[in-house]
C-alpha cells in the first residue's frame, strides 16, 4: 500500500528555522546594544560622583574661622568639580549637564545620547538618553 501526503510540508523547517535564527539575531542585537548603553551610565555615574566628592572637599576655611560655621566655598567647588570632569575621557553634552555648587552642597547632573548600537530598533530612531545625577553635601555634624 502506497501512503501520500495530503499537504506539502516541503521545507517547512527550513523556513522555521531561519525565522527563529532572525529572531535571536535581533534580540541579541538589542541585548548587545542595551549592555553598551548600561556600561556607558555607569562611567558617566562614576565621573560625576567623582566630580561632586571633589567640589564637597572645598572647606571655606576662612569663614569657619570667622564664624564657627561650616560651609562650601562654592567656586572652589565648582573648579575641583570641572577639574576631575576634564581629567576624564568622558563625553557628555555640556549645554544639556549641570554644574551647580552651593554653601552646603555640589550637585552634577550630566546628560549625553548614548552611541549604542541596535537601540533605534527600539526607539524610532530617537537617541537613547542618558542622564546622571550626583549630589555631594556637607556635613553639619
Amino acid at each position: 500500500m502506497h501512503q501520500t501526503r495530503r499537504h506539502d510540508d516541503h521545507g517547512m523547517i527550513t523556513i522555521w528555522i531561519l525565522g527563529m535564527v532572525l529572531v535571536v539575531a535581533v534580540i541579541g542585537a538589542v541585548s548587545i546594544g542595551a549592555w553598551s548603553a548600561f556600561g556607558e551610565r555607569r562611567e558617566l555615574s562614576g565621573v560625576a560622583d567623582q566630580a561632586a566628592q571633589a567640589g564637597a572637599t572645598a572647606f571655606d576655611t576662612d569663614w569657619f574661622r570667622t564664624t564657627g560655621e561650616r560651609r562650601l566655598d562654592a567656586a572652589v567647588a565648582r573648579d575641583r568639580a570641572i577639574t576631575i570632569l576634564e581629567r576624564h575621557d568622558v563625553s557628555f553634552d555640556p549645554a544639556r549637564s549641570v554644574i551647580d555648587t552651593t554653601t552646603d552642597q555640589v550637585v552634577i547632573t550630566l546628560v549625553k545620547d548614548s552611541n549604542a548600537p541596535f537601540l533605534d530598533v527600539l526607539t524610532d530612531g530617537d537617541p537613547v538618553v542618558i542622564a546622571v545625577t550626583a549630589i555631594a553635601r556637607l556635613r553639619q555634624d
